[in-house]
This record gives structure tokens, C-alpha cells and sequence, in this order.
């Protein structure tokens, strides 16, 4: 299972208007077990239509509208993932495996909300870059760019095969 995050370019870069269409592309990334959190329920008509090019069959996702924030269901406030209410319909759709059916978490906008959202379902360390992130780090902001090495392990750390292109040595 993957948690895909229906989220949007973060407020304080820009503002935006309506961006519940943006946000249901969602539905293309999605695979047979995946978990979608959108900022309302999605319009069934786009979401069969992309399905049925996908070969994912709707059964087969789980999907969660998060509570409406400051702009209703307009727009997925970013502190409402991490609502209590929220939280608590995710970790009982992720079942009694909890975390560790969680594969990815991936959102179409990385930001400190998504990673404090997979800190929050002890799933962390299936958000690529959450450590970078969780500092707030923004790939715009070249003063955050030293962090990057270190909240993204490269592939010689986290491997383990023993494929000398992932160690340290390389071929």
C-alpha cells in the first residue's frame, strides 16, 4: 500500500483559487491497494473515467476526503492532515498492519505538512526527503540545499544487496 496526498503548491508561494480538479490527477498515480487523501470526495464521473485507463478498479483504493479548512473543500488546508479526526480514519484504513503496509507516502506537492503527516502514521521513512522537508526545506530555497544529502539517504546507505554499484567503493 501507498498513501498518496492530494495536495496542492504550498499558500505561502502562491495563491489559488478552486483547485479540486488539480488535485484529482491523483487517480492516474493510483495502483490497486493505495490509500488517496483529496481535500473533498472526488467526482466519480474523473475518477472511473481515469481508472478505467489505469486498469484500477475503484474497490480496490481507499479514499479519504480530509475535514474542510480555512478554504472549505476548495483547497486541502495542510494542517488538516494532521488532524486527530483525520489521522485516526487513516490508521483504520491502513488495518492491523498499521505502517507497515504503508510502502510510499507521496504527495503531489512535498512540503513540512506532508512529512509532519507521515510522522504522525509512523511512516516517516517511506516519505522520500521527509527530514528535508520537516525543516521546512523547499527546493527553491537555496539555503536549505546543504540539508538535502542528508534528509535523502543516497542508495550505497540504504541498500544492502551487495551490489558494488551500491556501495561506497562503486564499480
Amino acid at each position: 500500500m501507498r498513501i498518496l496526498i492530494g495536495n496542492h503548491i504550498d499558500p505561502s508561494i502562491r495563491a489559488r483559487g478552486d483547485m479540486r480538479a488539480w488535485t484529482q490527477r491523483l487517480f492516474w498515480f493510483a495502483r490497486p491497494g493505495d490509500l488517496l487523501a483529496l481535500c473533498y470526495e472526488p467526482d466519480a464521473e474523473f475518477a472511473d473515467y481515469a481508472l478505467a485507463h489505469t486498469g484500477v478498479r475503484r474497490e480496490d483504493l481507499t479514499v479519504l476526503a480530509v475535514p474542510p479548512g480555512v478554504w472549505g473543500e476548495k483547497l486541502l488546508d495542510p494542517s488538516c492532515l494532521t488532524a486527530p479526526a483525520f489521522l485516526d480514519r487513516v490508521r483504520a484504513a491502513l488495518g492491523p498492519s498499521g505502517a507497515d503496509a504503508v510502502e510510499e507516502v507521496f504527495a503531489l506537492w512535498p512540503s513540512a505538512a506532508v512529512a509532519r503527516f507521515a510522522a504522525a502514521v509512523s511512516a516517516a521513512d517511506r516519505y522520500l526527503g521527509a527530514a528535508f522537508f520537516a525543516q521546512g526545506g523547499v527546493l527553491r530555497n537555496g539555503g536549505r540545499l546543504p540539508a538535502l544529502p542528508d534528509a535523502i539517504p543516497p542508495p550505497w546507505r540504504t541498500s544492502g544487496d551487495g551490489d558494488s554499484r551500491h556501495d561506497t567503493g562503486g564499480p
